[in-house]
């Protein structure tokens, strides 16, 4: 048992880094690079229409779409060519502008089933095999249809082709690379919460697993779907983690599984002159990208309260409720009655907090924190323009906030935990991840802010001293 809470914490910890490395710096990246892939796509797409080798959808904007639908890839007569083709790049294209102005890149929104039709999509064409002898229809007429403009007069044409060819080649391989990456993280988040969930509960030893696997297969499938519901059983990712905890193979399954989740953050060169400014700048965006967190934490704590609610009251709560009721003629507002440590007092500290209160101050707060992410935000351009001293204390407030949040946010979590009647227990959703990713970001924001202060007083010394920072 100790092994198994000891692999646990590791795995709940790397998660917990992998999670915030990904939605801060890998999910933008991809956002990005679906744009520039939509981009070379239109350039090839234009370029056919002007050449009357595909027609125009006519209906192409009365289209509506609530998700990615990958288009059409199945065989079609030579005479039907012209009308299939154009349809389905129409349908190609549209789907990549729902992509990228609709699509949310978060890792909660991004779970492995959309993960899967993004990986569908950027594969629907084969574009380091775009030529006539391609066994996929689409990529095979695609290749007619550019191969005639490549061999035709128009070097500025055909010229566009190649390079909008060779980009998409290049950026389709970027942007598997990223989703592997997610689906990696994806699959060792789903097993870490079967593990807590499911596996819990389950009486299974190493010798049943090694005489019978597929018995004990089947044991975990009985007991999954009274408790995850509404979570796919996916049996290859069930299997793997009966052999990391039951196999022979167990202790070399497991330190494979840490190594996948593992990662290095890349340093980036320092620049020769530095602004101070920049580093400033470079906060912000660091606290803000505890966003995503903070917007996760925010909707699991709505709906463990709801849980909370749905609870059967005692006769005794029914009267107060009545009484409350009857003299405010509003509903009354759920009160959390929370004990937890900080760093004043070594001792247990009790308050009641204001579920409603507390709740819009962290929706208000994740507000803040998004337009300081997002570089284009009229919040964030206008830091750019107000001196160093100034977003030094915007910085320093949002940090003191985004703090104070974060020291009730266990307690809060606990709460919940403990309360939500057993019944339901099951269904409260945890926030330790989320915890874990806005810490690293406050802790990443202070490092920056140090860093700022500390290079201002060296440049200040050596100023007094009559030197000339700026010159090497």
């Amino acid at each position: 048992m100790e092994d198994n809470l000891s692999f646990e914490d590791q795995v709940e910890s790397a998660i917990g880094k992998r999670v915030h490395w990904i939605d801060t710096k890998e999910m933008s990246q991809l956002k990005e690079l679906f744009r520039i892939f939509h981009t070379n796509f239109e350039n090839i797409y234009n370029l056919l229409l002007r050449k009357s080798l595909i027609k125009e959808d006519l209906y192409k904007y009365e289209q509506k779409s609530s998700d990615i639908v990958i288009p059409p890839a199945d065989s079609f007569l030579e005479s039907e060519k012209m009308d299939q083709i154009s349809n389905r790049l129409s349908n190609f294209d549209s789907q990549l502008e729902f992509l990228n102005n609709y699509y949310q890149f978060n890792i909660e929104f991004l779970d492995l089933p959309h993960i899967r039709l993004l990986v569908k999509l950027i594969n629907y064409i084969k574009w380091g095999r775009l030529s006539d002898l391609s066994s996929n229809i689409n990529t095979r007429v695609l290749g007619e249809m550019t191969g005639k403009i490549k061999a035709g007069g128009d070097t500025l044409s055909s010229g566009i082709v190649k390079d909008a060819q060779n980009q998409l080649e290049k950026i389709s391989n970027e942007i598997l690379k990223i989703l592997k990456s997610v689906a990696t993280l994806q699959k060792e988040r789903y097993k870490f919460v079967i593990r807590k969930t499911v596996f819990r509960g389950l009486q299974i030893n190493n010798t049943t697993y090694e005489l019978d696997p597929e018995s004990v297969l089947r044991q975990v499938k009985k007991a999954f779907a009274p408790i995850a519901e509404h979570t796919p059983f996916y049996t290859e990712l069930i299997q793997e983690i009966l052999a990391e905890d039951l196999s022979a193979n167990s202790k070399g399954l497991r330190e494979k599984v840490l190594k996948n989740l593992y990662f290095e953050e890349k340093k980036e060169k320092e620049e020769k002159t530095v602004s101070y400014k920049t580093i400033l700048l470079d906060a912000v965006r660091t606290l803000g990208g505890a966003n995503l967190h903070m917007e996760q934490a925010y909707r699991k704590l709505l709906a463990n309260s709801l849980l909370l609610k749905q609870r059967k009251l005692s006769l005794g709560e029914k009267i107060k409720r009545w009484i409350i009721g009857a003299g405010n003629k509003q509903d009354s507002k759920l009160t959390l009655d929370l004990e937890f440590f900080d760093d004043i007092s070594p001792t247990a500290r009790t308050i009641k907090l204001n579920f409603t209160g507390f709740t819009e101050n962290l929706s208000k707060r994740n507000r803040v924190l998004t337009a300081f992410a997002n570089k284009m935000s009229s919040a964030y351009l206008k830091l750019e323009g107000v001196p160093e001293e100034q977003i030094y204390k915007v910085l320093e407030s949002n940090l003191k906030e985004v703090r104070e949040i974060l020291l009730l946010l266990p307690p809060v979590d606990t709460y919940f935990k403990a309360e939500v009647p057993h019944e339901r227990r099951n269904q409260v959703r945890g926030i330790k991840i989320e915890i874990n990713g806005i810490k690293n970001s406050v802790v990443k924001t202070n490092q920056k802010m140090h860093e700022y202060v500390a290079r201002k007083e060296e440049s200040e010394q050596l100023k007094r001293l009559g030197i000339d920072s700026t010159t090497n």
